[in-house]
């Protein structure tokens, strides 16, 4: 009776040790793959690639930091929160734009219309910062600028910065809006700029 039960408890070890090793192998199998398709799906010239097949306006960020002015064209900004209004944007942490943005500071958000392309290409580079400030007016907060003409734009309040990779997301509180009544903003996709034409109703016969 004894050496049966020390050959069924040996079975029965047995059997947890090659359940164990073979959880074990799964759970390794499983990691690679997850690695591997994680590696697969964030190559940087592909999800560039797609990117690009995505439609983003074109917004205008600008700030003023004593004499100093800076603006950047921009496609990542989005609306965060409407309680209390809050937009994000992410602009490149080495830009100068970033350099001289803090909590608490001023900054706007220009939303350009469809024949602002001009704009666009100035504050993409075309153009030494000090000499885009020729395309912005005061707003109705001191110390803030806006981009004239824009299809909307907004005076924010910079509440937070987050690092992210080589950018940074920046939050502001927006203080003030202006809009223009013709919804005909300018669109960035494929490397070109255009604008939205909306598609007529289809009407069921």
């Amino acid at each position: 009776m004894s050496n049966r039960l020390n050959t069924l408890v040996e079975a029965a070890e047995l059997r947890s040790s090659n359940a164990e090793r073979d959880s074990a192998t799964e759970l390794r199998s499983s990691s690679a793959e997850r690695d591997s398709a994680t590696e697969k799906s964030s190559n940087p010239p592909d999800v560039r690639q797609a990117l690009r097949g995505v439609a983003a306006t074109v917004h205008v960020i600008a700030a003023k930091s004593g004499a100093a002015f800076f603006a950047t064209t921009a496609t990542a900004v989005l609306t965060v929160c409407l309680e209390p209004p809050t937009l994000a944007v992410c602009l490149n942490s080495t830009s100068a734009m970033a350099a001289h943005l803090s909590a608490g500071a001023l900054f706007s958000v220009s939303a350009l219309a469809c024949g602002q392309v001009e704009v666009a290409r100035a504050c993409a580079g075309g153009l030494p910062h000090e000499e885009r400030e020729q395309f912005f007016a005061p707003s109705h907060i001191p110390g803030a600028l806006l981009l004239e003409g824009a299809q909307a734009a907004f005076v924010c309040q910079c509440t937070n910065i987050v690092p992210v990779g080589t950018h940074a997301m920046i939050f502001g509180n927006i203080l003030d809006v202006t809009k223009h009544e013709n919804v005909e903003p300018l669109i960035y996709l494929n490397a070109q700029y255009g604008s939205f034409e909306a598609r007529p109703e289809q009407i069921s016969g």
